[in-house]
């Protein structure tokens, strides 16, 4: 459960994380570059501890590296004064990465499209990582409550590993 001044607060990705079978893993880390080895071999373990395949844990936690990395940078100000927290589990066949910080509010849907067929010189530095982000993960939920951002990257256990052809039903 996240707590945030003195009251229990509770969603749907919540209340999914404390249905799991295994209690959420939460972590709280420095907004440094420092800590992002941490959440990648974090990410990777809670990953294959539920029965996730290699690739497709490594694909999740570049994922999560990325996320944490735009946390640490554009929102924290790369301050290791300020905090951000992990939030890792699974529920049912999904696993669940939840990046929470106190930064100013963020919508990955106001960034502009990235066109990965113009030539590299002609791109605009960043903006890639959101499209790694997308590519990796099933779901994408970014939510405000109170004066919180709270990421949420949902990954199926049995999804396609990128690269990969996706089956049809």
């Amino acid at each position: 459960m996240a707590w945030q001044g003195g009251e229990e607060r509770f969603d749907d990705i919540t209340l999914l994380l404390a249905r799991a079978a295994q209690p959420p893993k939460m972590i709280e880390l420095a907004a440094s570059p420092d800590t992002i080895e941490e959440v990648v071999a974090a990410v990777e373990a809670c990953a294959r501890a539920g029965g996730m395949a290699d690739t497709s844990a490594r694909e999740i936690a570049l994922a999560a590296c990325e996320a944490a990395t735009n946390v640490i940078t554009h929102s924290l100000g790369s301050n290791p004064a300020r905090k951000y927290r992990l939030f890792l589990g699974w529920a049912a066949d999904k696993f669940l990465v939840r990046i929470e910080d106190d930064g100013p509010p963020f919508d990955p849907e106001s960034l502009p499209p990235v066109d990965l067929r113009a030539p590299l010189g002609e791109r605009p530095v960043g903006g890639l990582g959101w499209v790694l982000i997308r590519n990796a993960t099933d779901e994408i939920r970014m939510d405000r409550v109170s004066d919180t951002n709270i990421l949420t990257l949902t990954r199926r256990r049995d999804r396609p590993t990128i690269g990969q052809k996706k089956s049809t039903p």
